[in-house]
């Protein structure tokens, strides 16, 4: 206001403009900031602690459930599982620096995972059983945010996300991992690099 003479009003109208169209966010108690943009190479599986960790940013997760149960007919047929097999389902809101990005629902067999040791990365807990995934396939989708996706990434109903789902796989090929992801379109770029085919 100071610097361009304009009133408090004015000045509002227009932070709640840049609010709208994704370049300011809001954290609530501490204003608002210009919004980061993350691209993210499709040709790496990495998890979302080590990438913002690989980012220099603080990553943490919002339990939403972490349960065991017994899979889905979908769930038996993309992890190979028999019907009376367990998996663990885990629900997260996945943020950087307090910031929310994206919404995590992971099913995984509960042999690769022991619960009690999830913290902050389903990768990690993995890897202490010898069952982190080396390769994964991802398909994306654009999607506008429902109501539960808005209240939990912070954003305006509607607003344009990316739904995702990754299959991933032990080196030997056995599935290990089914997570469908709702990530922010207006933080994340997924980046692909492509070869021209003979």
């Amino acid at each position: 206001m100071r610097a361009t003479g304009t009133s408090r009003v004015t000045v509002r109208k227009a932070i709640d403009q840049l609010f709208r169209e994704g370049l300011v966010s809001r954290r609530p108690g501490a204003g608002s900031y210009v919004a980061r943009k993350f691209d993210q190479p499709m040709s790496v599986l990495v998890g979302f602690s080590a990438d913002m960790t690989r980012r220099g940013l603080a990553g943490r997760s919002i339990l939403l459930g972490k349960t065991v149960s017994l899979p889905k007919p979908d769930e038996q047929l993309k992890l190979a599982l028999s019907p009376s097999d367990k998996v663990l389902r885990l629900s997260r809101v996945r943020l950087a620096d307090d910031e929310p990005l994206a919404i995590e629902n992971a099913v995984v067999p509960l042999f690769a995972v022991e619960p009690e040791r999830i913290e902050h990365s389903l990768y990690e807990a993995m890897r202490h059983t010898g069952n982190r995934p080396v390769r994964a396939l991802q398909r994306l989708r654009a999607a506008v945010a429902n109501t539960d996706e808005a209240r939990h990434l912070e954003i305006p109903e509607g607003s344009p996300i990316l739904h995702i789902e990754r299959h991933s796989f032990l080196a030997n090929g056995k599935p290990i991992e089914v997570t469908h992801s709702a990530y922010r379109g207006d933080r994340y770029d997924f980046v692909a690099e492509l070869h021209l085919e003979d």
